[in-house]
């Protein structure tokens, strides 16, 4: 049976990466299924071939940005019918609520928590009584309870008990598909194969070599990285580890830091690198010390390419590893030497070696084909019940 589906979302266009580029996916699978698509946003560009696009302009600061596109699509879907509406942002008179960002409140807290001194007080009082948080956390409220929302897909038991305790929704209206990944870029690679990419590199065979891999540094946990990394460098078993910092983040935020650790040596910024899927078969592990994130695309991948991870249960993607074998779940991002411990053990060679094909396997069936198909699924569900 073919679909009439319209996805909302502000911005369509697969390059912003994270929600954006997984819409492009799920558009791209549903047209090979014969449904027919509309997208509504504010902007597009390198849409799919096959679906149509419908941009409402909006202009103005961000609440009046939010609000006015809510408002046009609040006349434009009830003038036009569709058997569902898709949204992956703030949207009235949808069926499907698939929040890639999770839910507002607890972003908020976390996101606070990522701050200190001045800018954790400017960040406080902007955020907390500014115009764009208020409608955020009207229009949220509304949109929740709207009775055409059938579901809420969830991409991790992170975001779905964070927006189900925060509105007291019935766990009824929630369906868990978790993130898919392109597997056909990401991969484990033999060890002759990761060796010649240690040597393409610069990097040692005798290093230990960690990631970390952002691009909001304070919100993803640079600071708490820089110090566990310290932490690991002063223990007993410590062993020879080069990090490296991988995105396009505030830097000069985190210099001073490195620097009265005394990690200038052992921590280097790289900024944006061209071929990720190298970068973490080069490394032996990943650390994701996130103060928030609905699941972490960068935690699928280096899983996908064999290198085990340690974060934080403030990461939705936590509940992919297995603890220990293909990485470590810590509390908390601020406590940072438990972050070191659980690097220290992870890094011990013979855990290396078997966790590579280990954490491949953990993630591999998650592609994004399983993922739009289950999407697709839930479609379903709610044609045959209306």
């Amino acid at each position: 049976m073919s679909y009439n589906i319209a996805y909302v979302i502000p911005h369509a266009d697969q390059k912003r990466g994270g929600a954006e580029a997984y819409l492009m996916g799920l558009v791209r699978y549903a047209l090979t299924k014969g449904h027919r698509v509309t997208i509504l946003c504010t902007s597009a560009a390198g849409v799919p071939d096959g679906a149509s696009v419908k941009i409402f302009p909006v202009s103005g600061g961000a609440a009046r940005r939010i609000q006015l596109f809510w408002n046009l699509l609040d006349v434009f879907l009830k003038n036009n019918h569709f058997d569902i509406v898709h949204a992956l942002d703030l949207c009235p008179r949808m069926n499907v609520y698939n929040p890639h960002g999770g839910d507002e409140a607890t972003w908020l807290t976390q996101y606070l928590k990522s701050k200190s001194g001045l800018d954790k007080w400017i960040s406080t009082f902007k955020r907390k009584w500014g115009a764009r948080q208020k409608v955020v956390f009207d229009l949220e409220k509304k949109q929740l309870a709207d009775k055409n929302l059938k579901k809420i897909i969830a991409i991790s038991p992170f975001v779905l008990n964070s927006i189900k305790n925060s509105h007291g929704l019935p766990s009824s209206l929630f369906e868990l598909i978790p993130n898919g990944i392109d597997t056909s870029q990401f991969s484990s690679l033999p060890s002759n194969k990761r060796k010649e990419l240690r040597k393409k590199y610069g990097v040692s065979e005798s290093k230990k070599l960690i990631v970390f891999v952002a691009h909001n540094f304070a919100l993803k946990g640079l600071a708490r990285f820089i110090e566990a990394v310290a932490e690991l460098n002063k223990m007993a078993s410590s062993h020879d580890v080069e990090a490296w910092v991988v995105g396009t983040g505030r830097k000069k935020n985190f210099v001073p830091l490195l620097k009265s650790l005394g990690m200038e040596g052992i921590i280097s910024f790289k900024g944006r690198m061209a071929y990720m899927p190298e970068v973490y078969n080069v490394a032996d592990l990943t650390m994701a010390p996130s103060y928030y994130d609905a699941c972490s695309l960068s935690t699928l991948e280096s899983l996908l390419c064999g290198t085990a991870v340690v974060t934080t249960s403030c990461n939705g993607a936590s509940f992919y590893i297995e603890e220990g074998v293909t990485g470590a779940v810590v509390e908390g991002p601020d406590n940072v030497l438990a972050l070191a411990k659980a690097c220290d053990d992870l890094l011990k060679d013979e855990k290396i070696k078997q966790n590579h094909k280990k954490a491949a396997l953990s993630v591999e069936k998650y592609t994004q084909n399983w993922n739009s198909e289950r999407v697709l699924s839930v479609y379903e569900g709610i044609v045959n019940s209306k």
